[in-house]
């Protein structure tokens, strides 16, 4: 990283003969962040994306998570549910964002809310249902032998596998969360860092456009550590069953 920080400042000084407002340097950029004015625009406008794309993922996550389980319930209820997530899940999450403001208008709170959980909601609905198709019925016929209660066999059987083969696709779902409100953002919302960008890149003030694309990326990145440490967590709290869980 610190090379290509190296290289960037080094061929925006000395090797690309454009104007430093067309491609300012990477010192530039960061000059930016002691700007007491930036910084309270930035944080006012990254406040508001940020809690439109928490609230909008963790209701999807939660949703889908919790219709997952429900299907988990009966083998066949994820083979009919299957055809609708597949379609929903093959629509790009971009393109619910007109029909949502026909369906809820030009809220700024309501349009950015909805399209982060139809951004999250199918894909990880679909990625829970290919689970339980995958799903090793042998562990749950295991457990079945031994009379483990109903919650003994969530916790320790179904579970760890879901958590298995879910958790790496939410990081991807994190991300397109974000894209999907920063396009909202762009198209018709006055506020947010999607905002923010487009009036940056309209007066051509690009170190300071750059530096919020560099805040956007460094806030996924952090996320995704963050559910990486998440998924290692609790594939050590649901790792399986001990003695102590046998009849």
């Amino acid at each position: 990283m610190l090379v290509f920080f190296l290289i960037w400042e080094f061929t925006a000084t000395y090797l690309i003969p454009v104007p430093k407002t067309i491609f300012p340097s990477f010192t530039q950029v960061i000059w930016n962040f002691t700007d007491q004015s930036f910084l309270l625009t930035l944080l006012s406008n990254y406040s508001q994306t940020l809690l439109r794309s928490s609230l909008g993922f963790i209701a999807g996550f939660l949703s889908s998570f919790l219709t997952g389980l429900v299907l988990s319930l009966k083998h066949t209820a994820s083979d009919y549910a299957s055809p609708v997530a597949t379609l929903m899940f093959s629509v790009p999450s971009v393109a619910w964002i007109p029909v949502l403001i026909v369906l809820v208008g030009v809220d700024e709170f309501r349009l950015p809310l909805a399209a982060s959980f139809m951004c999250s909601y199918p894909p990880i609905l679909y990625g829970m249902i290919n689970a339980l198709r995958t799903f090793d019925r042998d562990q749950l016929d295991i457990a079945a032998v031994y009379c483990l209660k109903h919650r003994t066999r969530y916790r320790f059987v179904i579970l760890p596998q879901l958590m298995a083969r879910v958790l790496p696709s939410v990081k991807t779902e994190v991300v397109m969360v974000w894209k999907t409100v920063f396009v909202t953002e762009m198209l018709v919302l006055p506020n947010g860092i999607g905002y923010l960008s487009l009036i940056y890149a309209s007066t051509l003030n690009m170190d300071k456009l750059i530096a919020v694309v560099l805040a956007l990326a460094l806030t996924l990145v952090s996320i995704n550590a963050l559910i990486d440490r998440l998924e290692k967590k609790s594939s050590r709290i649901l790792g399986g069953v001990d003695e102590q869980h046998l009849p």
